[in-house]
């Protein structure tokens, strides 16, 4: 990555928020990391006023960065866990930051009231990340996937053929697969559980980091057979992550439905658009459970099978899938190579 100038990047997440500054180079010479300021540590604010402090943090660190570095920066890109409309650049909705009672919201015109010198680039934070691994792994005239599994779950695809990631006519979205409703099957019963944005039964709400954390709370001693089990109650992500490690049977059992639903969508992905390369498995859950995640979800997809195909060809899903923890900062050089890219690719 070559620049003309150093920039300012963010990364706006459910749990975390960073920010850098990246040199000519396309090198990170400052980084910070804090906690997100987001409604389930801020639940006294509402969606309007965690909106505005978020606006301050990021005027504040553009601020802080600026001085510290002695640098003049004239842009700032941002990427923004959030579902964004890519044809006007409006966040539509976060629940993860904001929760189920947030409405749109312009971040770019908030952020140029305070500082209008800066020229202000709004990506999605998925859409980022994919554009990260698609320029690091090689796959710029490949068709790639990305799903994260992490606050949220969410999905892009990457099209060689125009270089941009399509969005929707209407409201300028693409894969938005963590808000798609799912049957929860728990130990034979259904879960009925709300989703960050409010909804219910949404895949987040069962599969993501906090859907996970959610599930854990529900198990009792009286619900589930646990004799044998090493679980301590109650039941906490270290505290699985822990049985797995010591190959506790119920833990087994416990990852194995929580994957199940991310199997099922990457078999109609595959299915319904053939032609994807590969499908990068990112986010904080499953690099938290790393090998216990990946291993589990190969085997069910294995198991399962895509119809006609992978009984012919034995490696397909060792083949399409591509398990990655190891491109640092996704997120802040993704929304670089998203503001870099966007006079030839179309990202959103």
């Amino acid at each position: 990555m070559t620049l003309n100038n150093s920039i300012i990047s963010f990364d706006i997440g459910g749990t975390w928020l960073r920010a850098c500054l990246l040199d000519e180079k396309g090198e990170i010479r400052f980084h910070s990391k804090k906690p997100s300021i987001n409604y389930l540590n801020n639940p006294s604010l509402t969606a309007t006023i965690l909106q505005s402090r978020l606006v301050e943090y990021i005027i504040s660190e553009v601020g802080i960065i600026s001085k510290s570095n002695g640098t003049q920066v004239d842009t700032v890109v941002i990427s923004m866990g959030a579902a964004i409309n890519g044809q006007n650049g409006m966040v539509l909705n976060s629940g993860p930051l904001w929760g189920p009672n947030c409405e749109p919201f312009d971040l770019s015109s908030s952020l140029k009231a305070f500082m209008p010198m800066i020229s202000w680039h709004v990506y999605n934070d998925i859409s980022a990340s994919l554009m990260c691994h698609v320029f690091k792994h090689g796959y710029v005239n490949k068709k790639a996937c990305l799903i994260t599994i992490s606050t949220g779950i969410g999905m892009r695809i990457y099209d060689p053929h125009s270089k941009s990631i399509p969005c929707g006519r209407e409201t300028g979205l693409q894969g938005e697969i963590g808000h798609l409703p799912t049957n929860f099957n728990f130990f034979g019963k259904l879960l009925d559980l709300k989703c960050d944005c409010g909804g219910s039964n949404h895949l987040n709400a069962f599969s993501s980091g906090r859907g996970v954390e959610n599930i854990l709370k529900k198990i009792s001693r009286n619900m589930i057979d646990c004799s044998g089990s090493s679980l301590k109650w109650p039941v906490t992500l270290p505290e699985l992550k822990n049985g797995l490690d010591n190959e506790d049977q119920l833990s087994n059992q416990i990852i194995a439905m929580i994957v199940k639903p991310i199997t099922d969508s990457i078999l109609w992905i595959l299915t319904i658009d053939p032609l994807i390369d590969v499908i990068f498995i990112t986010g904080g859950l499953y690099e938290y459970l790393n090998k216990y995640y990946s291993s589990e979800l190969m085997q069910q997809l294995e198991f399962v099978g895509l119809y006609q195909t992978s009984e012919y060809h034995p490696s397909f899903f060792k083949d399409k899938l591509l398990f990655s923890d190891s491109v640092q900062n996704a997120g802040l050089l993704g929304a670089s190579y998203c503001w870099l890219t966007k006079e030839q690719i179309k990202v959103y």
